[in-house]
């Protein structure tokens, strides 16, 4: 076999078994998604006293 051939061939078995694990990894190693903002002090701060 030609060493391109076999490259590509590597090439195509990585990419069709390595795509999904990879894809499955990302989708259960994601950070959870926060429903909420977190506290808003940052905002009371930006406001004029007084107002």
């Amino acid at each position: 076999m030609d060493p391109g051939q076999a490259l590509v061939g590597l090439a195509g078995v990585l990419g069709v078994f390595g795509s999904p694990v990879a894809i499955i990894y990302m989708w259960t190693h994601r950070p959870p998604a926060k429903k909420e903002f977190p506290g808003r002090a940052a905002d009371s701060m930006l406001e004029a006293p007084g107002a």
